[in-house]
Order: structure tokens, then C-alpha cells, then sequence
């Protein structure tokens, strides 16, 4: 059409985005790498193009404002019509589009016109004006004029969209956006998916979802750079509680006989000890604790003077004490759950979800030999589909809290885009 090189490469461009596309994985993870080279690319071309032009404005500038043949106060005048005529057209267009594409009728809003202003205002660059100038030939007269008024006119949208604009465009809540936590906001949400995923395992899913919480359990972590100290207290005061409900269960367990006395406290004492490190001070006796260790003090001198005889089996004991255990800790793991679950619970879900999966691995390691590489490669496959799963839930409480009005826009934004990152990571590790 002989019309400049520049504005056909950019209705080229709008050409191929506005066009259909194909979905497909290859397509997609095409489109995902081309992407970022191309904000890469564009980066860097847009800093070329403002290097040129603050190199080559002074010099345009300064021989047109140094030609005797053209009036100053003209010149500022054709860059001011120019710059007026540009706007006006644009906010016409974006009007037009924008009435057009929302299909409205009747009277324009005022905050319509405001609106289509700030993106009148707002839009231009000069990146493709300057691009434009820069090809005009050498031979075309009045070439510094024109690379002049260009510049003008760049200069002078800027500037409008520097000052004009915040001034224009609609005012932000400010103090919700300073008052607003995102770490905490963050925090909240990646405990909600923890809970979600921990009410969700089964016994198949289980060594998968201990895998994917642990790594949600690692980004809260990370996300916590205050009150570590409270944190810990918190933990503490929950393994304590832990260990109560423990001892609590075997102490039942004895009451009702039935496990071997000698066998339940001796896991009492332990559970004691444990409560002293964890308490920092020397042993005290309950009434409770003092009677069963007087009562298993018979059953030991029993249990000592048989041991020695025939028909005793050290086994038996052993795999005694083993099934004590695990019994006592899928009490503890059952207690945590419910605490989980429970909306009234004060405790933090990253806290309870990593005291759960310790007492999990307890229980693993005490009943299960050594996995074979079989089992691993599933518990492997296992912690993908569980990792989408966390993923999907993210994203759903994201965008429910985002509806409720409970997450900014621009941390909902933010937020959003990083599980994007971290899905197309997934799927891509695949």
C-alpha cells in the first residue's frame, strides 16, 4: 500500500495475536518460551529506542531552535496542535471501542469519559513515533524539523502521563493497600490447602500427600521471617499437648489392662522424659504415675524372676511394646487431625500438619520394612497428582478470597501468577 515499514510490522503483529490459535501442549509450552524471549527482546529494544532519543533530541532540538527561519513560539505551537490532534483522535477510538465492545447505550458517564482520558493519556509511548522518524531519509528536506516536532510531541505525552494522569485516574484505597499483609495473606492461604490436603488422604495417598504438605510446610517457612520465636513456642506447646495425649491413652490403656504393665510404663517413663526436655525441669510425679510404678514395681520382680525361666519369649515383649507404640501414636495422629479440622483451633496449620507427619513417619518406619524401588516410583506418581491437586486448591482459594473482597487486586494478581510459574514448572518436569 506504500505506507511505512513500521506500521505494517505492527499491524502485522496485531494480526498474529488477534488470530485463532491452536491448543496444544507443544503449542503451548512453544507460546510459554517465546514469551519470555520476547519480553526480553522488547525490554531491551525499548531501552535502545529512549537511548536514541535522548541522544538525538538535543541535537534536533537544538539546530531547529537555533534556525532563524522558523519562530520558536511556532514550533511549540505545531507541537502542541499535533500532540492535541493525536489525543483527540485516540480518545475517540477508545471511546467508540469501548461503547462498542461493552455494548452500551445513552448517555455518556462521566466516569466513561474519565476512564477512556486515563487510557487516552496513558497509552502513548512514542517508541513507534520515534522508530517512524528515525526512517525518514536524509535526503527528505526538513528532516530536523520533523525529527523535532516528533520529539516534541513525545515529550509532551510523557509528561501528560506522568502528572495528568494519577490526577485523573480513579483514587486507590490507600490505607487498605498499606494495611494489607500479603506474607500473611500468603500464610493463610497455603494453610487452608495444607488442611484441605491432610482431610483428603487416604491410606493409598498417604506417603504422597506427607511429601507434597512437607513442601508446603517448607514454603510457609520461607514466607516467615518474623516472630520465629513465637512460632516456636507455639510448636512446643503443641508437642507437649501431643505427648499428653499420649501418655494420657497409655495410661488409659493400663487402667483398663489392657497391655502388659511393665511394657506401658516403661513407655509412660519415656513419654515423661520427653515432656521434661521439652518443659526444661526435673521429673514430678503425678499421684496417678506414682501408683502405677508402685503396681509395676511387683509386675518387674515378677517379670525378672520369669525371664529366666523356661517359656519366656524376649520376642514377645518386644513386638509388645512395638504394637504399643504404634497404637499411641495413631492416637496422636487421629487428636492432631481433629485439631486441624477443628475451626476453632489456635494453632497454626503448618504447625500441627509437620507434628502429624513426624508422628506419621513414626508410625511408617515402626510397621514398614525398607520401600522397593516399585513403591517409591508410585509414591512418585502419587505426589504429582497430589501436587496438582494443591495447586488447584490454591487457586481456588486465591480467587475466593479475591471475590470476597478479602484480596487486593494486585496481590491476587501476583499470587495467581506465581502458582501459574509453578504449575507450568510442574508440567514441564514431567
Amino acid at each position: 500500500l506504500g505506507t511505512s515499514g513500521i506500521i505494517a510490522v505492527v499491524a502485522a503483529g496485531i494480526l498474529n495475536v488477534a488470530s485463532p490459535r491452536t491448543l496444544d501442549p507443544a503449542i503451548s509450552r512453544m507460546n510459554i518460551v517465546s514469551t519470555s524471549v520476547w519480553r526480553v527482546l522488547t525490554f531491551a529494544l525499548n531501552g535502545t529506542v529512549f537511548v536514541l532519543l535522548g541522544t538525538q533530541l538535543p541535537r534536533a532540538m537544538q539546530r531547529t531552535w537555533a534556525n532563524v527561519t522558523f519562530d520558536n513560539g511556532v514550533l511549540i505551537g505545531y507541537i502542541l496542535i499535533i500532540t492535541l490532534l493525536m489525543l483527540a483522535a485516540r480518545f475517540i477510538w477508545v471511546l467508540s471501542m469501548d461503547r462498542l465492545h461493552r455494548q452500551r447505550k445513552g448517555r455518556i458517564t462521566l466516569d466513561e469519559l474519565r476512564s477512556c482520558a486515563v487510557m487516552t493519556l496513558a497509552g502513548p509511548k512514542g517508541t513507534i513515533t520515534l522508530a517512524v522518524a528515525f526512517t525518514i531519509p536524509f535526503s527528505i528536506p526538513q528532516r530536523e524539523l520533523l525529527l523535532f516536532l516528533a520529539c516534541g510531541v513525545i515529550v509532551v505525552t510523557m509528561l501528560l502521563a506522568t502528572f495528568v494522569v494519577p490526577l485523573i485516574a480513579p483514587k486507590k484505597d490507600d490505607v487498605a493497600e498499606s494495611e494489607f499483609d500479603l506474607r500473611k495473606a500468603n500464610i493463610d492461604i497455603l494453610r487452608s490447602v495444607i488442611e484441605e490436603l491432610a482431610a483428603h488422604q487416604t491410606v493409598e495417598n498417604r506417603a504422597a500427600t506427607r511429601t507434597v504438605i512437607r513442601s508446603y510446610n517448607e514454603r510457609i517457612a520461607r514466607l516467615k521471617n518474623k516472630n520465629e520465636s513465637a512460632d516456636d513456642e507455639s510448636s512446643t506447646a503443641l508437642r507437649l499437648r501431643a505427648t499428653g495425649w499420649e501418655k494420657d491413652y497409655v495410661l488409659d490403656l493400663l487402667e483398663r489392662e489392657e497391655i502388659d504393665p511393665l511394657v506401658g510404663y516403661r513407655h509412660v517413663k519415656r513419654l515423661s522424659r520427653t515432656e521434661n526436655l521439652l518443659q526444661h525441669h526435673a521429673d514430678r510425679l503425678s499421684l496417678q504415675i506414682a501408683y502405677l510404678r508402685l503396681r509395676t514395681l511387683v509386675h518387674a520382680g515378677w517379670h525378672r524372676i520369669a525371664k529366666v525361666l523356661p517359656g519366656d519369649d524376649l520376642a514377645e515383649r518386644t513386638q509388645a511394646e512395638r504394637e504399643l507404640r504404634l497404637r499411641s501414636n495413631e492416637h496422636v495422629i487421629e487428636k492432631l487431625q481433629a485439631e486441624l479440622a477443628s475451626p476453632t483451633s489456635d494453632e497454626p496449620a503448618e504447625t500441627i500438619s509437620a507434628l502429624i507427619l513426624e508422628y506419621q513417619r513414626l508410625v511408617h518406619t515402626t510397621r514398614a520394612a525398607s520401600p522397593s524401588i516399585t513403591a517409591m516410583a508410585n509414591v512418585a506418581d502419587k505426589a504429582v497428582d497430589i501436587q496438582r491437586q494443591g495447586l488447584r486448591l490454591e487457586l481456588e482459594a486465591l480467587q475466593a478470597r479475591y471475590e470476597e473482597g478479602r484480596l487486593p487486586r494486585a496481590a491476587y494478581k501476583r499470587l495467581r501468577e506465581n502458582v501459574a510459574l509453578m504449575q507450568i514448572d510442574l508440567e514441564d518436569n514431567l
